[in-house]
């Protein structure tokens, strides 16, 4: 899916995974190298994020509930 910023029309990501239960959002990244430019994945919903095992560096943006 793409993700939007709305209010700076500034294009977040063209190539964004969602993980909406709780297998998917336990794996989340783990089983991935890297992110290619455009890449990421949209935890729904979600309290924290913890990177224990990860290979690379990422960036988290939290989102309000009505986003």
């Amino acid at each position: 899916m793409r993700v939007l910023n709305v209010t700076r029309g500034v294009l977040l990501g063209d190539a964004v995974a969602a993980a909406k239960d709780s297998r998917s959002r336990r794996t989340g990244l783990l089983r991935h190298t890297g992110l290619a430019p455009g890449e990421g994945l949209w935890i729904v919903p979600c309290e924290a994020v913890h990177t224990f095992g990860m290979n690379f560096a990422i960036d988290v943006v939290f989102l309000s509930r009505s986003r």
